[in-house]
């Protein structure tokens, strides 16, 4: 959830700043260095976003699997964005997108076949929108949350439990509900 905050403060500024210099030009606003950076700071912070969504997501599915439910259906295009993003150095370039060289599967998998390389636009890298992550990990990271709230009671209960055995107590009855566990 930070990185997809991260995203966002970056996305403003490196806009903000960018329409400062077009009004004010260098002299009175950001210059070209500024500009630069920014677009720098977006490009990491964005490629970050997908590698953290492309992790959850794993995540996520792995823990269906190990509790015998259906798996979450995977998002081709944030997994082949992430491995074109692994490997980009197996990438040539024309002009402002990255595409496929020799033996650059993952490029060549992304819809259109190019990566564009220079940050802007509404869509992270030209392919993710940046809210419709942020809306399925806020969904994931909820689940996750809401389940563990509906643990938490029966493992204090156990940990009681266990306290009170050790301490050669007993559970049953009134008496679990008088020891600090």
């Amino acid at each position: 959830m930070r990185q997809v905050k991260r995203v966002r403060q970056t996305r403003d500024k490196a806009a903000r700043e960018g329409r400062a210099y077009e009004r004010m030009g260098p002299e009175l606003g950001p210059d070209e260095l500024d500009l630069a950076r920014n677009a720098r700071q977006q490009w990491a912070d964005e490629q970050a976003l997908v590698w953290a969504a492309h992790q959850l997501e794993r995540w996520t599915r792995r823990l269906a699997m190990e509790r015998g439910e259906d798996p979450m259906p995977r998002d081709r295009v944030l997994a082949d964005l992430r491995n074109a993003l692994e490997h980009l150095d197996e990438a040539d370039f024309d002009g402002g997108a990255a595409v496929p060289g020799e033996g650059s599967r993952s490029l060549a998998a992304l819809p259109g076949g190019r990566l564009p390389v220079r940050p802007g636009g509404r869509l992270a890298f030209g392919l993710i929108e940046v809210d419709e992550l942020e809306r399925r990990a806020l969904a994931l990271v909820d689940a996750v949350e809401e389940e563990l709230m509906q643990e938490a009671p029966h493992r204090l209960l156990s940990r009681c439990r266990i306290t009170l055995l050790r301490a050669g107590g007993t559970v049953a009855g009134s008496g679990a509900s008088r020891h600090r566990c």
